[in-house]
């Protein structure tokens, strides 16, 4: 019985750390390929090759809820995460993610700390916006990503206390 419970406890440690990675990845995917984006703005975000490999790995059902829109407005499906993508670019020049910590929150949950790089489009005014996202996985893929400009307010969404 004492062995398999170390096996068990391994076993819930290396889903753990493979959340965080899945978590981890997708940023760093979506900032090379918005990096790509600027370099060549023509085609719209939503139809690069690129921009596949993110839709891969989300849930079919999942659901964007960023800080600009109410949790009943967020972004659904691979075509709505498509669609935010893109009506985000038509609004800015330049946008970038910086990530600055990926935390296991237990449950399926990662909290994301990064900040978004952001340059407006006309106006060219930039600033740098501190993020953080509650990543919520299931089988293996993300299906719920909500965004918050609180840490507070994201640490109780991932379950975690302060």
């Amino acid at each position: 019985m004492h062995g398999k419970r170390h096996s068990a406890k391994r076993y819930c440690v290396a889903v753990l750390e493979e959340n965080v990675g899945i978590v981890r990845g997708y940023y760093a995917e979506i900032d090379r390929i918005l990096q790509a984006h600027w370099a060549d703005p023509e085609v719209p975000l939503s139809q690069s090759a690129r921009t596949e490999a993110i839709i891969e790995r989300l849930h079919p059902e999942v659901v964007w809820k960023p800080p600009f829109r109410s949790a009943d407005e967020g972004y659904r499906g691979p075509e709505g995460i498509r669609r935010a993508l893109d009506e985000l670019v038509e609004a800015i020049e330049e946008w970038r993610i910086t990530i600055e910590d990926v935390v296991e929150a237990g449950d399926g949950r990662v909290l994301l700390t990064g900040i978004s790089h952001v340059r407006g489009k006309g106006s060219g005014v930039t600033f740098d916006q501190r993020v953080f996202t509650v990543v919520t996985l299931q089988d293996g893929k993300i299906a719920v990503i909500e965004d918050f400009t609180d840490r507070r307010q994201a640490r109780e969404g991932a379950g975690l206390s302060e």
